[in-house]
């Protein structure tokens, strides 16, 4: 804009010079009178981009937020995983809302979420997703979530959609879902949704599927016992979403002390896939005991006749005697000599 003024003003002088004394005075004052107000303009911009750097806020804020290390507590907050420039961007967008930087001030040193109203947390959120943006956003919930889930190892695809999610209008309130629950605690109810939403999207069958086909073909045990094409299919439509409703509104309850209906999905494709009769004959093989073709398949039918299965599937563990006589029952004489022997 000053410039444009500026070359206006060159104009004006061209033509006043071109037009006599007379209209080199009125073009002069008109000149006067424009520069002063550029230089009016120029003030007011310079004002505003003090308040913007937070110069101005700062001086308006309590004692406490001036004196505080708001970019040392917005790391401490994302546990210190952002590169610094992230933690920098942060806390100069903290000083532009006084009321949410003296909240975190006031939590202490080391802010725990659970210390910070609703309005603090999506605000701090929010500020972190404008700073880091949505592929590091991504990498830090999916690395966050595979060190908490045993079952799901990070990759790409999960950290963009995390990414996404994060950058989506819920994305406050899912980052504040996941955070709490990464502090072992269940999120408040109204980012319980977002969450939710946000995993059965991202953490969905396939993932699942992928992750358990990577440790099954690492263990040659389960490697040979495993149908890993019905696995893939099996997981693929799998509807995980009252699993993860489960997990976010509680997320330190023990997987086996869920109800059936809410592990079925993840269990019952490992028995309808897995050869218990297989992973038996390895372990025998490893005593020096074949178990031949029919033992095994004789193994799998018992197992899921005698409603061994189904003992899994409720989360509660067989019979050691029971399943000791299942085995027997199935074995050849000869094989039976093998054990004993």
């Amino acid at each position: 804009m000053t410039r444009r003024v500026l070359a206006l003003l060159s104009v004006l002088a061209l033509l006043a010079a071109a037009c006599g004394p007379e209209a080199t005075e009125t073009a002069g004052e008109a000149t006067n009178d424009a520069a002063d107000k550029v230089d009016a303009r120029d003030a007011d911009a310079d004002a505003e981009a003090e308040a913007d750097d937070g110069t101005e806020a700062l001086a308006d804020m309590p004692a406490e937020v001036q004196n505080a290390d708001l970019v040392g507590l917005s790391g401490t907050l994302v546990d210190n995983e952002f590169p610094p420039e992230v933690d920098q961007c942060m806390g100069a967008e903290l000083l532009k809302q006084p009321s949410v930087a003296l909240d975190l001030v006031t939590a202490g040193s080391n802010p725990q979420l659970d210390a910070l109203s609703l309005d603090t947390q999506l605000a701090v959120f929010e500020i972190l997703g404008d700073c880091a943006g949505p592929e590091l956003l991504g990498e830090f919930f999916a690395a966050e979530f595979a060190r908490g889930a045993d079952m799901v190892e990070t990759s790409d695809e999960l950290g963009a959609c995390f990414g996404q999610a994060a950058t989506d209008d819920d994305g406050p309130y899912m980052m504040v879902g996941l955070a709490t629950i990464g502090d072992d605690m269940a999120p408040r109810p109204e980012a319980q949704p977002a969450t939710i939403d946000a995993l059965t999207e991202c953490v969905n069958g396939s993932v699942i599927a992928d992750s358990l086909l990577e440790n099954m073909t690492s263990d040659p045990t389960f490697a040979a016992a495993a149908d890993l094409d019905c696995i893939s299919s099996s997981y693929e439509n799998a509807d995980l979403r009252p699993l993860w409703t489960a997990f976010v509104t509680n997320p330190n309850a023990d997987f086996d002390t869920l109800p059936a209906d809410v592990t079925a999905p993840i269990v019952s494709p490992i028995f309808d896939c897995v050869s218990i009769g297989q992973v038996m004959a390895a372990e025998a093989a490893a005593s020096g005991v074949t178990l031949s073709n029919e033992t095994i398949a004789c193994i799998d039918d018992a197992a899921r006749s005698t409603g061994l299965m189904d003992s899994f599937l409720l989360g509660t563990e067989p019979d050691a005697d029971e399943f000791g006589a299942i085995v027997l029952d199935c074995l050849s004489p000869e094989e039976l000599s093998q054990v004993g022997g």
